[in-house]
Protein backbone atom coordinates (compact mmCIF):
# COMPACT_ATOMS: atom_id res chain seq x y z
CA UNK A 1 0.00 0.00 0.00
CA UNK A 2 1.17 3.59 -0.60
CA UNK A 3 2.14 6.20 1.49
CA UNK A 4 -0.55 8.33 0.08
CA UNK A 5 -2.99 5.57 -0.31
CA UNK A 6 -2.74 5.13 3.63
CA UNK A 7 -3.32 8.63 4.19
CA UNK A 8 -6.24 8.78 2.71
CA UNK A 9 -7.68 5.82 4.79
CA UNK A 10 -6.79 7.74 7.81
CA UNK A 11 -8.41 10.56 7.10
CA UNK A 12 -11.44 8.85 6.08
CA UNK A 13 -11.89 6.79 9.16
CA UNK A 14 -11.52 9.87 11.33
CA UNK A 15 -14.01 11.72 9.46
CA UNK A 16 -16.29 8.94 9.80
CA UNK A 17 -15.29 9.00 13.02
CA UNK A 18 -16.13 12.63 14.32
CA UNK A 19 -19.21 12.64 12.15
CA UNK A 20 -22.37 13.82 14.27
CA UNK A 21 -23.90 11.43 16.12
CA UNK A 22 -27.86 11.07 14.91
CA UNK A 23 -29.60 7.38 14.94
CA UNK A 24 -26.09 6.20 15.09
CA UNK A 25 -26.60 3.03 16.87
CA UNK A 26 -27.34 -0.23 14.57
CA UNK A 27 -31.20 -1.08 14.99
CA UNK A 28 -32.11 -4.71 15.28
CA UNK A 29 -35.51 -3.93 13.79
CA UNK A 30 -34.89 -2.30 10.66
CA UNK A 31 -31.61 -3.65 9.94
CA UNK A 32 -27.92 -2.06 8.65
CA UNK A 33 -28.44 0.73 6.67
CA UNK A 34 -27.38 1.33 3.06
CA UNK A 35 -23.82 2.05 2.72
CA UNK A 36 -23.75 5.47 0.79
CA UNK A 37 -24.27 9.09 1.12
CA UNK A 38 -27.56 10.97 0.56
CA UNK A 39 -27.66 13.25 -2.22
CA UNK A 40 -28.95 16.59 -2.38
CA UNK A 41 -31.00 17.02 -5.76
CA UNK A 42 -33.30 20.65 -5.36
CA UNK A 43 -33.92 20.24 -9.34
CA UNK A 44 -35.36 17.32 -9.32
CA UNK A 45 -38.64 17.18 -10.73
CA UNK A 46 -41.07 15.60 -7.60
CA UNK A 47 -44.74 15.59 -7.16
CA UNK A 48 -44.85 17.59 -4.06
CA UNK A 49 -47.49 15.39 -2.47
CA UNK A 50 -44.83 12.85 -2.65
CA UNK A 51 -42.62 14.03 -0.70
CA UNK A 52 -41.39 13.21 3.09
CA UNK A 53 -40.63 15.80 6.29
CA UNK A 54 -37.53 14.59 7.48
CA UNK A 55 -35.45 16.21 10.50
CA UNK A 56 -31.62 16.10 10.29
CA UNK A 57 -29.89 17.33 13.50
CA UNK A 58 -32.68 19.27 14.41
CA UNK A 59 -33.62 21.12 11.53
CA UNK A 60 -36.18 19.92 8.79
CA UNK A 61 -37.02 19.74 4.85
CA UNK A 62 -38.10 16.84 2.40
CA UNK A 63 -36.80 14.21 0.75
CA UNK A 64 -38.39 12.22 -1.91
CA UNK A 65 -39.02 8.27 -1.74
CA UNK A 66 -35.76 7.16 -3.14
CA UNK A 67 -34.28 8.87 -0.17
CA UNK A 68 -32.75 11.75 -1.57
CA UNK A 69 -32.91 15.49 0.08
CA UNK A 70 -34.98 17.83 -2.31
CA UNK A 71 -35.66 20.91 0.36
CA UNK A 72 -32.54 21.86 2.66
CA UNK A 73 -33.10 20.42 6.51
CA UNK A 74 -33.75 24.27 7.43
CA UNK A 75 -36.58 24.65 9.55
CA UNK A 76 -37.71 23.76 13.27
CA UNK A 77 -40.68 21.44 11.56
CA UNK A 78 -42.22 21.36 8.14
CA UNK A 79 -45.75 19.45 7.66
CA UNK A 80 -46.98 16.91 4.63
CA UNK A 81 -47.58 18.70 1.29
CA UNK A 82 -51.19 19.11 0.65
CA UNK A 83 -52.80 20.06 -3.16
CA UNK A 84 -52.63 20.81 -5.87
CA UNK A 85 -54.71 23.62 -3.50
CA UNK A 86 -55.24 26.61 -5.95
CA UNK A 87 -55.39 26.59 -10.07
CA UNK A 88 -54.78 29.70 -11.74
CA UNK A 89 -55.43 31.10 -15.40
CA UNK A 90 -52.12 30.46 -16.61
CA UNK A 91 -51.59 27.18 -16.48
CA UNK A 92 -49.71 26.70 -12.68
CA UNK A 93 -50.93 24.42 -9.67
CA UNK A 94 -49.50 25.46 -6.39
CA UNK A 95 -49.33 23.25 -3.02
CA UNK A 96 -48.51 24.13 0.23
CA UNK A 97 -47.21 23.22 3.32
CA UNK A 98 -47.34 24.10 7.19
CA UNK A 99 -43.75 25.17 8.58
CA UNK A 100 -42.44 26.23 11.56
CA UNK A 101 -39.34 28.82 12.23
CA UNK A 102 -38.17 30.88 15.50
CA UNK A 103 -41.61 29.56 17.31
CA UNK A 104 -43.58 31.11 14.20
CA UNK A 105 -45.59 29.20 12.07
CA UNK A 106 -46.01 29.94 8.42
CA UNK A 107 -46.80 28.09 5.05
CA UNK A 108 -44.84 27.18 2.00
CA UNK A 109 -46.16 27.47 -1.31
CA UNK A 110 -44.74 25.17 -4.46
CA UNK A 111 -45.85 26.04 -7.88
CA UNK A 112 -46.00 23.74 -11.25
CA UNK A 113 -47.21 23.67 -14.35
CA UNK A 114 -50.52 21.64 -14.95
CA UNK A 115 -49.66 20.71 -18.47
CA UNK A 116 -47.16 17.95 -17.09
CA UNK A 117 -49.79 15.15 -16.30
CA UNK A 118 -48.18 13.89 -13.49
CA UNK A 119 -48.36 17.40 -11.65
CA UNK A 120 -43.94 16.75 -10.97
CA UNK A 121 -42.36 20.47 -10.55
CA UNK A 122 -38.86 21.57 -9.18
CA UNK A 123 -38.50 20.86 -5.65
CA UNK A 124 -36.46 24.28 -5.82
CA UNK A 125 -39.46 25.90 -6.63
CA UNK A 126 -41.09 27.31 -3.75
CA UNK A 127 -41.93 30.36 -1.75
CA UNK A 128 -42.71 30.85 2.05
CA UNK A 129 -45.34 33.22 3.51
CA UNK A 130 -46.94 34.69 6.56
CA UNK A 131 -46.56 33.47 10.21
CA UNK A 132 -48.64 33.15 13.27
CA UNK A 133 -50.90 30.04 13.81
CA UNK A 134 -51.80 28.36 10.58
CA UNK A 135 -54.06 25.58 11.12
CA UNK A 136 -54.64 23.22 8.21
CA UNK A 137 -55.00 23.38 4.59
CA UNK A 138 -58.17 22.00 1.95
CA UNK A 139 -59.59 23.02 -1.01
CA UNK A 140 -57.36 25.96 -1.66
CA UNK A 141 -57.94 27.86 1.48
CA UNK A 142 -55.90 27.99 4.79
CA UNK A 143 -57.67 27.80 8.40
CA UNK A 144 -55.78 30.06 10.13
CA UNK A 145 -55.71 32.33 13.58
CA UNK A 146 -54.28 35.24 16.25
CA UNK A 147 -54.66 36.12 19.42
CA UNK A 148 -54.47 35.35 23.05
CA UNK A 149 -55.55 31.32 23.61
CA UNK A 150 -58.07 32.63 26.30
CA UNK A 151 -59.59 34.57 22.73
CA UNK A 152 -58.50 33.28 19.80
CA UNK A 153 -59.71 34.32 16.77
CA UNK A 154 -60.29 31.99 13.79
CA UNK A 155 -60.72 32.87 9.88
CA UNK A 156 -60.23 31.34 5.80
CA UNK A 157 -58.08 32.26 3.67
CA UNK A 158 -57.05 31.61 0.14
CA UNK A 159 -53.76 29.85 -0.23
CA UNK A 160 -51.16 32.50 -0.47
CA UNK A 161 -54.35 35.04 -0.77
CA UNK A 162 -56.71 37.93 1.03
CA UNK A 163 -58.92 36.21 3.93
CA UNK A 164 -62.48 35.44 2.56
CA UNK A 165 -64.42 35.59 6.26
CA UNK A 166 -65.17 38.67 8.59
CA UNK A 167 -65.28 38.88 11.15
CA UNK A 168 -63.22 36.44 12.87
CA UNK A 169 -64.83 33.60 14.31
CA UNK A 170 -64.29 32.10 17.46
CA UNK A 171 -64.02 28.62 15.71
CA UNK A 172 -63.57 26.98 12.10
CA UNK A 173 -63.34 23.77 10.22
CA UNK A 174 -61.78 22.78 7.25
CA UNK A 175 -63.34 23.64 4.17
CA UNK A 176 -65.33 20.35 2.99
CA UNK A 177 -67.31 20.16 0.32
CA UNK A 178 -67.45 23.69 -0.70
CA UNK A 179 -68.37 24.62 2.72
CA UNK A 180 -66.62 25.17 6.16
CA UNK A 181 -68.51 25.29 9.60
CA UNK A 182 -68.08 28.61 11.93
CA UNK A 183 -68.89 29.26 15.64
CA UNK A 184 -69.74 32.69 16.94
CA UNK A 185 -69.95 33.07 20.45
CA UNK A 186 -71.91 29.37 20.97
CA UNK A 187 -74.23 29.38 17.60
CA UNK A 188 -72.87 27.18 14.50
CA UNK A 189 -73.32 27.42 10.77
CA UNK A 190 -71.43 27.27 7.73
CA UNK A 191 -70.17 29.60 4.97
CA UNK A 192 -69.01 29.38 1.31
CA UNK A 193 -65.88 29.51 -0.35
CA UNK A 194 -66.75 33.36 -0.69
CA UNK A 195 -66.93 33.92 2.98
CA UNK A 196 -70.82 34.33 2.92
CA UNK A 197 -72.76 32.53 5.36
CA UNK A 198 -75.23 30.09 3.61
CA UNK A 199 -76.41 28.18 6.57
CA UNK A 200 -77.88 30.25 9.09
CA UNK A 201 -75.48 30.05 12.50
CA UNK A 202 -78.71 28.90 14.47
CA UNK A 203 -77.19 25.22 15.38
CA UNK A 204 -75.57 24.42 19.07
CA UNK A 205 -72.89 21.97 17.20
CA UNK A 206 -71.55 21.04 13.59
CA UNK A 207 -69.26 19.20 12.35
CA UNK A 208 -67.57 19.22 8.86
CA UNK A 209 -69.73 17.89 5.50
CA UNK A 210 -68.66 14.36 4.03
CA UNK A 211 -70.63 12.28 1.85
CA UNK A 212 -72.71 15.51 1.16
CA UNK A 213 -74.00 15.55 4.81
CA UNK A 214 -72.85 17.16 8.09
CA UNK A 215 -73.97 16.43 11.51
CA UNK A 216 -75.80 19.05 13.84
CA UNK A 217 -76.82 19.09 17.02
CA UNK A 218 -80.23 21.46 16.87
CA UNK A 219 -80.16 24.15 19.69
CA UNK A 220 -82.94 24.29 22.37
CA UNK A 221 -84.80 26.57 20.52
CA UNK A 222 -84.95 24.03 17.74
CA UNK A 223 -86.18 21.11 19.52
CA UNK A 224 -82.33 19.84 20.56
CA UNK A 225 -80.99 16.33 19.11
CA UNK A 226 -78.79 15.70 16.88
CA UNK A 227 -79.25 15.13 12.62
CA UNK A 228 -77.91 15.60 9.40
CA UNK A 229 -78.23 18.45 7.01
CA UNK A 230 -77.42 18.86 3.15
CA UNK A 231 -75.75 21.08 1.59
CA UNK A 232 -78.84 23.63 1.20
CA UNK A 233 -78.75 23.12 5.31
CA UNK A 234 -82.74 21.03 4.40
CA UNK A 235 -82.53 18.49 7.41
CA UNK A 236 -82.16 15.17 5.85
CA UNK A 237 -82.72 12.88 9.15
CA UNK A 238 -83.19 14.09 13.07
CA UNK A 239 -83.33 11.88 15.88
CA UNK A 240 -86.88 13.13 17.12
CA UNK A 241 -87.05 10.62 19.99
CA UNK A 242 -83.91 12.18 21.22
CA UNK A 243 -81.54 8.67 21.92
CA UNK A 244 -78.46 9.84 20.07
CA UNK A 245 -75.72 10.95 22.60
CA UNK A 246 -73.43 12.04 19.61
CA UNK A 247 -73.02 11.51 16.12
CA UNK A 248 -70.26 12.06 13.98
CA UNK A 249 -69.31 12.46 10.35
CA UNK A 250 -69.94 9.55 7.13
CA UNK A 251 -66.61 7.98 6.45
CA UNK A 252 -67.03 5.45 4.52
CA UNK A 253 -70.68 5.39 4.15
CA UNK A 254 -70.77 5.06 7.71
CA UNK A 255 -70.98 7.15 10.71
CA UNK A 256 -70.35 6.69 14.07
CA UNK A 257 -73.22 7.20 17.03
CA UNK A 258 -73.47 7.03 20.59
CA UNK A 259 -76.79 5.65 21.74
CA UNK A 260 -76.92 4.64 25.85
CA UNK A 261 -73.54 5.07 25.71
CA UNK A 262 -72.35 2.52 23.53
CA UNK A 263 -71.21 3.36 20.19
CA UNK A 264 -72.52 1.86 16.97
CA UNK A 265 -72.90 2.66 13.06
CA UNK A 266 -75.51 4.05 10.90
CA UNK A 267 -76.00 3.89 7.13
CA UNK A 268 -76.86 6.47 4.83
CA UNK A 269 -80.50 5.66 5.36
CA UNK A 270 -79.65 5.92 8.72
CA UNK A 271 -80.44 2.63 9.80
CA UNK A 272 -77.85 0.20 12.71
CA UNK A 273 -75.55 -0.96 10.70
CA UNK A 274 -72.99 -1.59 13.61
CA UNK A 275 -75.47 -2.36 16.65
CA UNK A 276 -73.88 0.22 19.61
CA UNK A 277 -71.84 -2.18 21.88
CA UNK A 278 -68.45 -0.57 21.73
CA UNK A 279 -67.11 1.34 24.23
CA UNK A 280 -65.23 3.49 21.62
CA UNK A 281 -64.71 3.81 17.94
CA UNK A 282 -63.00 5.52 15.41
CA UNK A 283 -64.01 6.06 11.75
CA UNK A 284 -64.38 3.58 8.57
CA UNK A 285 -61.10 3.85 6.63
CA UNK A 286 -60.16 0.90 3.73
CA UNK A 287 -63.12 -0.94 4.60
CA UNK A 288 -62.36 -1.58 8.60
CA UNK A 289 -62.62 0.87 11.60
CA UNK A 290 -60.73 0.48 14.90
CA UNK A 291 -63.18 0.01 17.81
CA UNK A 292 -62.81 -0.93 21.71
CA UNK A 293 -65.16 -2.97 24.01
CA UNK A 294 -63.76 -3.25 27.43
CA UNK A 295 -59.99 -3.04 27.40
CA UNK A 296 -59.73 -4.84 24.26
CA UNK A 297 -59.01 -3.42 20.88
CA UNK A 298 -60.12 -4.32 17.52
CA UNK A 299 -61.45 -4.00 13.78
CA UNK A 300 -64.94 -4.30 12.33
CA UNK A 301 -65.49 -4.38 8.46
CA UNK A 302 -68.63 -2.53 7.08
CA UNK A 303 -70.68 -5.65 7.86
CA UNK A 304 -70.27 -5.37 11.55
CA UNK A 305 -68.07 -8.54 11.38
CA UNK A 306 -64.88 -8.40 14.03
CA UNK A 307 -61.49 -9.04 11.70
CA UNK A 308 -59.20 -8.89 13.88
CA UNK A 309 -59.80 -9.04 18.09
CA UNK A 310 -57.26 -8.75 21.56
CA UNK A 311 -55.11 -5.48 21.37
CA UNK A 312 -54.44 -2.86 23.59
CA UNK A 313 -54.81 -0.03 21.09
CA UNK A 314 -55.98 0.10 17.63
CA UNK A 315 -55.87 2.88 15.12
CA UNK A 316 -57.56 3.23 11.40
CA UNK A 317 -55.23 4.84 8.83
CA UNK A 318 -55.77 8.17 8.24
CA UNK A 319 -58.14 8.91 5.12
CA UNK A 320 -55.92 10.87 2.77
CA UNK A 321 -59.57 12.46 1.09
CA UNK A 322 -60.13 14.00 4.51
CA UNK A 323 -56.70 16.03 5.33
CA UNK A 324 -56.76 17.83 2.11
CA UNK A 325 -54.17 15.83 0.90
CA UNK A 326 -55.12 15.17 -2.44
CA UNK A 327 -55.87 17.17 -5.68
CA UNK A 328 -59.10 15.76 -7.55
CA UNK A 329 -58.27 13.07 -9.75
CA UNK A 330 -54.81 12.33 -8.36
CA UNK A 331 -54.41 8.67 -7.17
CA UNK A 332 -55.09 7.46 -3.41
CA UNK A 333 -52.57 4.50 -1.97
CA UNK A 334 -54.48 1.40 -2.03
CA UNK A 335 -52.57 0.11 0.49
CA UNK A 336 -52.85 1.78 4.08
CA UNK A 337 -52.28 -0.45 7.01
CA UNK A 338 -54.19 -0.63 10.09
CA UNK A 339 -51.52 0.17 13.30
CA UNK A 340 -52.28 -1.99 16.30
CA UNK A 341 -50.03 -1.86 19.62
CA UNK A 342 -49.80 -5.56 21.85
CA UNK A 343 -47.26 -6.42 24.75
CA UNK A 344 -45.40 -2.38 24.32
CA UNK A 345 -45.22 -3.15 20.94
CA UNK A 346 -46.88 -1.27 17.74
CA UNK A 347 -47.21 -3.03 14.05
CA UNK A 348 -49.62 -3.12 11.31
CA UNK A 349 -52.68 -5.60 10.04
CA UNK A 350 -54.23 -5.01 6.63
CA UNK A 351 -57.90 -5.23 6.16
CA UNK A 352 -58.75 -8.60 6.63
CA UNK A 353 -57.05 -8.57 10.29
CA UNK A 354 -54.01 -10.32 9.17
CA UNK A 355 -50.82 -9.03 10.98
CA UNK A 356 -48.52 -7.75 8.11
CA UNK A 357 -45.96 -6.14 10.35
CA UNK A 358 -45.48 -7.44 13.78
CA UNK A 359 -45.46 -5.48 16.37
CA UNK A 360 -42.08 -4.82 17.61
CA UNK A 361 -41.83 -0.69 16.81
CA UNK A 362 -41.40 1.04 20.73
CA UNK A 363 -43.07 3.81 18.75
CA UNK A 364 -45.45 4.49 15.43
CA UNK A 365 -47.61 6.69 13.92
CA UNK A 366 -50.65 5.51 11.51
CA UNK A 367 -49.91 5.02 7.43
CA UNK A 368 -50.35 8.00 5.54
CA UNK A 369 -49.80 8.13 1.71
CA UNK A 370 -48.53 4.83 1.97
CA UNK A 371 -46.13 5.02 4.50
CA UNK A 372 -45.67 4.71 8.39
CA UNK A 373 -43.25 6.43 10.20
CA UNK A 374 -41.68 4.55 12.62
CA UNK A 375 -38.53 4.71 15.43
CA UNK A 376 -35.11 4.12 14.29
CA UNK A 377 -32.37 4.78 16.94
CA UNK A 378 -34.37 8.21 18.75
CA UNK A 379 -35.40 9.43 15.55
CA UNK A 380 -37.85 8.31 12.90
CA UNK A 381 -38.02 6.37 9.29
CA UNK A 382 -40.29 5.71 7.05
CA UNK A 383 -41.45 2.28 6.16
CA UNK A 384 -43.87 1.02 3.53
CA UNK A 385 -46.66 -1.60 3.58
CA UNK A 386 -44.53 -4.65 3.48
CA UNK A 387 -42.16 -2.89 5.89
CA UNK A 388 -39.30 -1.86 3.68
CA UNK A 389 -37.37 1.26 4.50
CA UNK A 390 -38.31 4.42 2.27
CA UNK A 391 -35.96 6.90 4.75
CA UNK A 392 -33.26 5.73 7.45
CA UNK A 393 -32.20 8.82 8.76
CA UNK A 394 -28.67 6.51 9.99
CA UNK A 395 -27.13 7.21 6.78
CA UNK A 396 -27.26 11.20 7.65
CA UNK A 397 -25.09 10.25 10.23
CA UNK A 398 -22.62 8.24 8.49
CA UNK A 399 -22.32 8.77 5.28
CA UNK A 400 -23.63 12.67 5.14
CA UNK A 401 -25.39 14.07 2.34
CA UNK A 402 -23.54 15.12 -0.85
CA UNK A 403 -23.94 18.76 -1.72
CA UNK A 404 -25.01 20.26 1.79
CA UNK A 405 -23.12 21.42 4.97
CA UNK A 406 -25.36 20.11 7.90
CA UNK A 407 -26.23 21.93 10.68
CA UNK A 408 -24.46 21.27 14.03
CA UNK A 409 -25.80 17.76 15.69
CA UNK A 410 -28.20 18.05 18.35
CA UNK A 411 -29.66 15.13 20.73
CA UNK A 412 -31.57 13.08 17.72
CA UNK A 413 -35.63 12.83 19.27
CA UNK A 414 -39.11 11.43 18.19
CA UNK A 415 -40.84 15.02 17.01
CA UNK A 416 -42.28 16.37 19.92
CA UNK A 417 -41.39 20.68 19.19
CA UNK A 418 -42.87 23.18 21.18
CA UNK A 419 -46.36 24.68 19.17
CA UNK A 420 -47.39 28.49 19.01
CA UNK A 421 -50.30 27.32 21.92
CA UNK A 422 -47.68 26.82 24.40
CA UNK A 423 -48.27 22.42 23.97
CA UNK A 424 -45.93 20.46 22.84
CA UNK A 425 -45.83 17.74 20.36
CA UNK A 426 -46.20 17.79 16.67
CA UNK A 427 -49.13 18.60 14.53
CA UNK A 428 -49.06 15.57 12.73
CA UNK A 429 -51.80 15.88 9.85
CA UNK A 430 -53.49 12.94 11.38
CA UNK A 431 -57.23 14.27 12.96
CA UNK A 432 -56.39 12.62 16.60
CA UNK A 433 -55.37 15.96 18.27
CA UNK A 434 -58.10 18.28 16.35
CA UNK A 435 -61.74 17.04 16.88
CA UNK A 436 -64.11 17.94 14.09
CA UNK A 437 -66.28 19.41 15.80
CA UNK A 438 -67.30 23.02 16.72
CA UNK A 439 -67.80 24.86 19.53
CA UNK A 440 -64.21 23.94 19.72
CA UNK A 441 -65.30 24.83 23.86
CA UNK A 442 -66.13 21.41 25.11
CA UNK A 443 -68.80 20.60 27.66
CA UNK A 444 -66.79 19.87 31.00
CA UNK A 445 -63.70 21.23 29.77
CA UNK A 446 -62.24 24.82 29.78
CA UNK A 447 -59.52 23.76 27.02
CA UNK A 448 -60.24 23.33 22.94
CA UNK A 449 -59.79 20.55 21.72
CA UNK A 450 -56.89 21.84 19.21
CA UNK A 451 -55.57 22.16 22.80
CA UNK A 452 -56.55 18.71 23.96
CA UNK A 453 -54.31 16.25 22.64
CA UNK A 454 -55.54 12.75 21.99
CA UNK A 455 -53.54 9.64 23.05
CA UNK A 456 -51.16 9.97 20.60
CA UNK A 457 -49.14 6.31 19.61
CA UNK A 458 -45.89 6.40 21.24
CA UNK A 459 -46.69 9.26 23.85
CA UNK A 460 -46.23 7.22 26.49
CA UNK A 461 -42.70 5.54 25.71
Amino acid sequence: MSRCTFRLLVLAVVLLWSMPGYAEADDTILGQPKADSLEYKPNRHVIPTELLPIEVNGKWGYADRRGDVVVEPRYDWVDYIYGPIEYSQIEKRTWSARYMSEGKMGWMVFTGSTRNKSGSLKASNFHVYGSGKTDRFSESYIVASYGPDNDRRYFIKRAGGDRVTDPPYTGVLRMAGGLAAVELDGRCGFVDKRGKVTIPMVFAEVRSYWDGLAAVRFSEAQGGGWGFIGKTGKVRFRDKAGEIEELRSYHGSLAAVKVRGKWGFLDKAQRARVKPIYDEVRDFVGGIAAVRRGDAWGYIDVTGKEVAWGYDGAWSPEDETRTGAWGEGEEIYPVNLGLILQDGGYGYVDRTGRVKIEPRFKKALPFFRGLARVNCGDSFAYIDSRGRVVWDPRRVSRYGIRGLNLAPAIEPQWPGLPQPDGSSGEPYPFEYDVDDLLPFKRQGSNEKPNQIKRELPGDSN
